[in-house]
Order: structure tokens, then sequence, then C-alpha cells
């Protein structure tokens, strides 16, 4: 039953994908694509600018077998990063034994120590992200693809899984690692329970997933609708020698259009909005792809 709904499934998709093809006219739209303006074709490429007419041609040439290195170096560089979210990941979790021998010690809870873990988890989880959108960005820049596609997929690629593992491998650790590790008293090497502590690694993930979950949705929205918004509205997002005067004379809100038309001050307001290019789209659909998991 669920076989031949998968497949009925599957079918109405690529018909539905065919009558789009059709209708919007991008058959083999990927062999077809221009190359990017950014795009820096080897040595000896066919592309390159026409004397005759004084016009570029985007024809180029691909050397596969450097974009291959490149990528196996991206890869390499991808996974460095990914063993230091691991080791970042087991120290949290060491930490997290010591506290709660300490509050065990002292007379406090000592479930307070997993709720600790989870919150630096979570700073944990926001600095590599923070780190590897310059790091991403400039692999991605490095491997030097040709089109348009081939550069938003890559960058699709190694966003979407570094976010999966650097905010899951948390989870992972709780079910599958910490409760086969004992934590031990100072008094005598007695075992008084294993890393999730005396409530079970079930809660403790339940802690984990809902601070994680409720934490990152909430900094999220609070960047998207009160910082960024701020930063814009005082000229930040372009700062130069202009706007730090402006901030020091505290006229960071003031506008200095006020001769022109209520109209006129809408398009300039929306001119001067920052757009929403690829990397927003992307920082977006990301939150939401890992909201829909998280759910």
């Amino acid at each position: 039953m669920g076989i031949g709904w998968a497949n009925l499934l599957t079918e109405k998709r690529n018909k539905k994908e065919l009558q789009c093809t059709d209708r919007w006219g991008t058959d083999e739209f990927d062999s077809k694509e221009a190359t990017r303006t950014e795009y820096k074709p080897p040595a000896g490429s066919a592309g390159g600018k026409d004397k005759d007419n004084l016009i570029y041609s985007y024809d180029f040439e691909v050397d596969n077998n450097a974009l291959t290195l490149k990528q196996t170096f991206s890869a390499l560089v991808i996974a460095v990063i990914m063993f230091c979210v691991v080791c970042s990941t087991v120290l949290i979790y060491q930490f997290k034994s010591f506290l709660q021998v300490e509050f065990i010690e002292i007379g406090v809870p000592s479930q307070l120590s997993a709720t600790c873990a989870s919150l630096l988890n979570l700073v944990q989880i926001y600095i590599f992200k923070f780190l590897y959108q310059f790091v991403s960005t400039f692999l991605n820049d490095f491997e030097n693809h040709r089109t348009v596609t081939e550069h938003e997929d890559s960058m699709i690629s190694k966003l979407t899984i570094f976010t999966f593992f650097n905010t899951y491998i948390s989870f992972f650790y709780i079910a599958f690692v910490a409760g086969s590790i004992s934590v031990y008293t100072d008094a005598d090497d007695d075992a008084i329970s294993n890393q999730c502590g005396y409530t079970g690694c079930m809660a403790m993930l339940g802690e984990n997933l809902l601070i994680v979950l409720v934490m990152s949705l909430t900094s999220d929205k609070i960047v998207e609708f009160i910082i960024l918004p701020t930063v814009h509205a005082m000229g930040l997002d372009n700062l130069n020698w202009e706007t730090i005067k402006r901030i020091a004379c505290c006229q960071c809100c003031a506008s200095g259009d006020s001769g022109g038309s209520k109209a006129d001050m809408e398009v300039i307001e929306n001119y001067r909005m920052s757009p929403y290019d690829f990397s927003q789209r992307l920082s977006d659909y990301t939150t939401l792809f890992m909201s829909l998991i998280h759910l």
C-alpha cells in the first residue's frame, strides 16, 4: 500500500514537473545557462573578449579536474570544522559531568547541569554557525562554479549539511553516547550515575530539544525583526565616514530629504532598503528546514 502510494505520488510530481518545464521553457536549462560574471575561466579557454565586435563571449570551458580538486579541498575543510564541533560537544558534556558531581555535593539538583549543558550547546551552535558562514562563502567562491545554478546548489549543500550536523550532534550524543558514560564522585570510585543523570536520557534529550528550538527561533526573529531594521534605520548596513558623523551628531534617524513629496520619499526609502538576495533567502529557508526537522 505504501509503495503504491509513493509511486503514484512520484509519477504525479514528474508529470507536473514536465508540464511546468514546457510552460516556462526551462528544458535543458542547466546546459544552456549563461556563465556567471564572477567566473574565472582557465587559461586558454574559448571565452573572452571578441576584438572584432567588442563584446564578451560567455561560452567558457570548465576545467573539471581543477574543480574536483577544489571540491575535495572544501570537503576536507568542512570535515575538519565538523570534527571541531564534535570535540566541543564532548567537552561541553564532560563539563556537564563535572557540574553534575559538584551540584550533588553542594545540595543543588543535579538536573540543572543538563540545563547548563544545553545553554552552552546553544552558544556553541551559534559560534560555529557564524564562523561557518564566512568559511562556506570563501570555499564556494574558491571552487569557481561556472553558472549561478551550480554556485547556489553548492552553497545550499554546504550550509544544509553543516547546519544539520552542527545543530543535531548534541542530540545524537545524548541519545547514543551519554547513557554509556559513567560519572564518579571524588570520594570513591563508585559510579553515581551516567551523564544523563537520574532522570534518564529521554528527559535530558527533551530538555535539550526544547531549549535549542525555542531559543534558536526566538533569536532568529529578534535579529530579523528588531536588530536588522534598527541597523538599517541607523544606516549601519553601509557604514562610512558620513554615517559615523551622523551618529556622533545624533542625526542617525534624521532625514535630509524633507523637500520631496510623500510618494518620492517612499520611492527613496524603498531604494535604500537592503535587497532580499540569495544569502538571505538561503538563511530563511535553512531556518525553516531546521524548524520542520525539530517538529
